[in-house]
């Protein structure tokens, strides 16, 4: 059976591949797909942009599909920056980069392995 990880970044599929090793599925991407299109995420909660990223892409793919949302949350802060933190420090950052190319950019700077976006 395949199965659809709602992402571009490279890095999350093989994190998911680890995760479910042993199960009969190929786990494919969106690029393997050629999707290229970014669903908004409109939702007021990380389960709620999960929901729409995961139907809008099986709708597109005919996949079974899993997404997921994330974002940096302070408790000094009262959970700001929350689900938006991260593709907003991109942006700001970086004002010329696309959304998509801002939240691929945020995972890998979370991830340590993207570029320092204060260089």
């Amino acid at each position: 059976m395949r199965l659809l990880i709602a992402t571009h970044n490279h890095g999350k599929v093989r994190e998911y591949r680890q995760l479910l090793y042993g199960l009969p599925h190929q786990l494919l991407s969106l690029d393997d797909v050629g999707i290229v299109d970014d669903v908004p995420e409109t939702g007021h909660t990380y389960a709620e942009n999960a929901l729409l990223k995961a139907r809008a892409y099986a709708q597109q793919s005919g996949l079974l599909t899993l997404a997921d949302d994330s974002g940096l949350e302070v408790d000094a802060l009262n959970g700001a920056p929350g689900r938006q933190s991260w593709p907003q420090l991109v942006r700001r950052e970086r004002p010329s980069a696309q959304p998509q190319q801002a939240q691929e950019e945020s995972h890998a700077h979370q991830r340590g392995i993207g570029p320092d976006l204060h260089s």
